[in-house]
């Protein structure tokens, strides 16, 4: 990977894909990198939150240049390398926030990314978006390393109160929804009881977790407002 430096003076200004090339190593442990993505989730979370940016994972500087930890349907809880992680979003467009004052020993990992690598590391994706911690989305992920560090960002939700009673929401939180465990104990009552029960469910996006007034955007390649 190239060796590529943040100019601060530009750190908001919009710019193309390929000048954001050029900004990796001003990044830093634990800051939130956030795209726009693509596909029926991305679909209903524009939908019900207003905001473009539908994935977020967490950034570390390493000796081998910045990854993100985060979390997908194809590995779970792993961590990409940030162009490849970048890649996966629409034009190559990303976003970077970051939360002042979790202060850590100069030797030891970020906190948050501490949490996530300790204790969540390789865990499966949760495709029933449930609030427990043996598998995660990308958002809950996020919240939960950066709960376990000492900071809650942004609110859970109801489905129900996010709109998902739609043809985009049904069509993402219906999927396999004989296996979904809140749903197993009245499988035999049909999909209505069923959803019934998901539109129940509080998730947390990332657009909720941005929103935190803690939160500042230190770098983004959007052209113009979320």
């Amino acid at each position: 990977m190239r060796r590529l430096f943040l100019v601060c003076s530009l750190a908001l200004a919009p710019l193309s894909p390929a000048t954001a090339d050029e900004i990796w190593q001003g990044l830093e442990s634990g800051d939130l990198v956030v795209l726009e993505t693509t596909g029926p989730l991305a679909t209903f979370l524009k939908k019900a939150t207003g905001s473009r940016l539908t994935h977020i994972g967490i950034m570390r500087n390493t000796g081998g240049g910045p990854y993100v930890i985060d979390a997908t349907p194809q590995e779970g809880v792993f961590e990409a390398d940030i162009e490849d992680f970048v890649a996966r979003g629409s034009g190559g467009h990303y976003a970077v926030y970051r939360l002042e004052g979790l202060e850590h020993p100069a030797h030891e990992n970020h906190p948050a990314i501490k949490a996530a690598y300790d204790h969540h590391y390789m865990k499966p994706y949760d495709p029933f978006f449930r609030r427990e911690t043996s598998a995660f989305y990308d958002a809950e992920l996020v919240w939960t390393a950066y709960a376990e560090a000492g900071v809650e960002l942004g609110k859970f939700r109801r489905l129900r109160d996010l709109g998902a009673d739609t043809p985009e929401g049904r069509a993402v939180f219906l999927h396999e929804w004989r296996n979904n465990p809140d749903c197993k104990s009245s499988a035999s009552a049909g999909i209505e009881a069923c959803w019934q029960r998901i539109l129940d469910t509080e998730i947390i996006t990332p657009a909720s977790i941005l929103d935190d007034p803690r939160l500042r955007r230190v770098y983004s390649t959007f052209p113009g407002e979320r």
